[in-house]
């Protein structure tokens, strides 16, 4: 992962998340947290996807039975960043 990018993403994260969601860096990935309820979980993961997203190769993937996304940039270098976004337990 571009250090840069994932510096430059987390920067990005602390700006637009809503409150209650929290943002942080676990074993050198980015994480971010959404409340266990009260939001609209999958439309905030577009709507900061969208927001993030500005290489050319973006994905989302589910996991967790949709507990769990991912998003990931890549370029022609390769993997730009990754973002996890889960709900609080």
């Amino acid at each position: 992962m571009n250090e840069g990018s994932r510096e430059g993403v987390y920067y990005e994260l602390t700006f637009i998340v809503e409150d209650g969601w929290r943002v942080f860096i676990e074993n050198g990935e980015l994480m971010v947290e959404a409340p266990a309820d009260g939001t609209d979980f999958v439309g905030e993961i577009w709507r900061i996807a969208r927001y993030i997203a500005y290489s050319d190769f973006v994905s989302i993937e589910r996991r967790d039975e949709g507990e769990e996304y991912v998003i990931q940039s890549r370029s022609n270098r390769g993997l730009e960043f990754r973002v996890t976004f889960r709900r609080r337990s």
